[in-house]
């Protein structure tokens, strides 16, 4: 219930969280030491590695949640050039991935036509929160100029 973007400059993320039945709204994309981050996945798990980041991402302090969760998550953080590295549930290595544009959550097919066809990561999120049940509830935008949006759902 998902949908974040990456065109290379923008990071752009849907609000959209289900909660034992309910849709509630939540952060899922942050700025950090200059660095954007972005959360997949289970929102706890996000906020651990949220943490772990915050906190000088040393190996050893990785969320030991990570290794015993049945749920997962990915977890981007771009650097201020632009490197995008990925992390998953189980391990404290990022793999850096060379693809942009570059989406992640259930909505990421959508996200990557979009941006494909020529439209941007803020453009990606609007469209797949449109025809996609399990995105929306508006949207957060960071670029790496350190601009940042948040949009409600219905503006």
């Amino acid at each position: 219930m998902t949908v974040i973007a990456w065109d290379g400059k923008t990071l752009a993320a849907d609000r959209q969280c289900g909660n034992n039945g309910t849709i509630e709204a939540i952060t899922k994309i942050w700025r950090v030491r200059g660095h954007l981050l972005a959360g997949d996945g289970s929102a706890y798990l996000a906020k651990a590695m949220l943490q772990w980041w915050t906190d000088g991402a040393k190996p050893k302090d990785y969320p030991t949640a990570m290794w015993e969760a049945n749920e997962g998550c990915y977890f981007w953080i771009i650097t201020p050039d632009g490197v995008l590295s990925e992390f998953s549930t189980k391990f404290p290595i990022g793999i850096a991935v060379d693809a942009q544009p570059m989406a992640i959550g259930s909505g990421r097919r959508c996200a990557l036509a979009v941006m494909h066809m020529g439209g941007d990561a803020r453009k990606a999120i609007e469209v797949t929160s449109a025809i996609d049940v399990d995105c929306g509830q508006g949207m957060d935008i960071l670029t790496l100029d350190e601009a940042s949006v948040r949009l409600v759902a219905g503006e």
